[in-house]
């Protein structure tokens, strides 16, 4: 165990999953303490979160991401750190004042629920949570790209613990219901944020000029940002446009599921992204740094099987009608395949001269996903939403390869993970068509056996060297 707690990596990965898993804790939770409406409702204010924290920043935490690695190399990331949190601070107390009058007139005509009695008074909780998020997100990436641990586990394990505790008293203890699932959370998380805030108050400054340098930075990112937000959200979009909230609860618990996947994904990034971004720029070989990355992506799809082959048995602590997600959960692991590529051609964006490049790829994959969802059936029902989302992902992949034509500093190009990959895709499809065909278990357990057959086959070595690195962690 000791030797768990020496292992950063490891740490990174465990403390980094820990806050983004708690929707996934509770999920049990608040099946069977909510309604399906009700469900479908937390969903989409999950959604809306992300949609309205880009809005209220406007580019300074993406600002702060990519002048990062510039400062990192002359020693100024603490000033930059201090004069973007002062910037941040004050832009938002402005910003929040815009989105509290116009939000719920702009956002209400295109997410119909926010105009429904039950549920649009939560537009306010959800404007404050997203201005902390923002906060959070900037003392996130100052200890995860600076290597301060020790702040990073307190920052995570503070949220975990204190959204816990926030969500049992509102919805167990309390019985508060959809009211408690949300403000327990929103009030833990936000206490957290307050509590780092105040520690490092002391060294916050503002800066006109630097602010003014931070938000050009910044700009093209954050508008990408809400490009892609607003594209990679569009399946939510469609649901609730022609059905009700309960098709989106439906839909939300095969989005928990594979979330598992998803926040696995991150938590790995949290120290791979960093890592590799320094080994681009140290001019590491290119065999070096795709070995480190075989090592993770052999994890990620063990990973990936290890929940396909437990969704079965796991949907069964749910009410019955959530039983139909199974049919969409094979489809829906297609999408953090297709975002771990992905991930690694956004690598090379961060280490060109300007950020411009992250507006023009998304500007066009919000264009083409926009006209794809024109195209969705809306009798295909969930499966639309699926589609939808699949796409967008496959657009974002694609089109980040064109962007790297002309200039890249690192191409995951690795014919076995490309190949690995490809199989995996395929039997995703063939699970999900089989399983809308028959609706039996045994399809989900015969493809995760042969994917694991298909693992072994392409990796063997690396799966060797990790079961070497493991014993190495216990011992």
């Amino acid at each position: 165990m000791l030797s768990i707690l020496k292992n950063r990596k490891l740490l990174y990965i465990i403390v980094g999953y820990l806050p983004l898993s708690i929707s996934l804790i509770f999920t049990p939770i608040y099946t069977h303490f909510l309604s399906v409406k009700d469900y479908g409702f937390l969903n989409l204010f999950n959604t809306l979160i992300g949609i309205i924290a880009p809005l209220l920043h406007l580019g300074i935490k993406d600002g702060f991401g990519f002048l990062y690695w510039k400062h990192d190399q002359n020693g100024g990331v603490k000033t930059l750190f201090n004069k973007t949190l002062g910037s941040m601070i004050i832009l938002q107390l402005f910003t929040i004042l815009s989105v509290l009058f116009f939000g719920k007139y702009i956002f209400g005509q295109y997410f119909l629920f926010l105009q429904d009695d039950a549920y649009k008074g939560f537009l306010f909780i959800l404007i404050f949570y997203a201005f902390f998020l923002n906060l959070n997100d900037v003392f996130f990436y100052f200890f995860r790209n600076g290597d301060k641990l020790k702040e990073f586990v307190i920052l995570n394990l503070m949220s975990t613990v204190l959204m816990t505790v926030g969500s049992v008293l509102g919805i167990v203890v309390f019985h508060l219901g959809i009211e408690g699932a949300i403000y327990g959370r929103a009030i833990g998380y936000i206490l957290v944020v307050l509590f780092f805030v105040i520690k490092y108050a002391k060294g916050i400054s503002l800066d006109l000029k630097f602010s003014k340098t931070i938000w050009m930075a910044g700009l093209p990112i954050i508008l990408s940002a809400v490009l892609g937000s607003y594209a990679s959200n569009m399946d939510k979009y469609f649901l609730q446009k022609h059905f009700d909230l309960s098709a989106m609860g439906v839909y939300g618990i095969a989005l928990t599921i594979i979330y598992v996947v998803d926040v696995l994904l991150i938590s790995v990034f949290h120290f791979l992204l960093p890592d590799t971004l320094k080994k681009i720029r140290d001019n590491v070989s290119h065999l070096q740094i795709t070995e480190s990355i075989k090592e993770v992506y052999v994890v990620f799809v063990l990973f990936v099987l290890a929940v396909l082959g437990i969704a079965p048995f796991f949907i069964k602590i749910f009410p019955v009608e959530y039983n139909a997600a199974l049919l969409y959960l094979p489809f829906l692991a297609i999408n953090p395949i297709i975002k771990f590529w992905f991930t690694f051609n956004t690598l090379n964006f961060y280490l060109f001269n300007k950020s411009t490049v992250f507006l023009k790829l998304q500007a066009v994959v919000f264009v083409l996903t926009l006209i794809s969802l024109q195209f969705i059936p809306v009798n295909m029902g969930i499966y639309g939403a699926v589609l939808i989302i699949i796409l967008n992902s496959l657009f974002q992949l694609l089109v980040s390869y064109v962007f790297l034509i002309r200039e890249h500093y690192f191409i995951l190009n690795d014919l076995k993970l490309i190949g690995m990959s490809a199989c995996l895709l395929i039997l995703c499809i063939s699970l999900g068509v089989l399983y809308a065909i028959n609706t039996d278990y045994k399809f989900y357990l015969i493809m995760v056996a042969l994917s694991a057959l298909i693992l072994v086959a392409f990796e063997r070595k690396s799966l060797i060297a990790l079961k070497i690195k493991i014993a190495k962690t216990l011992n």
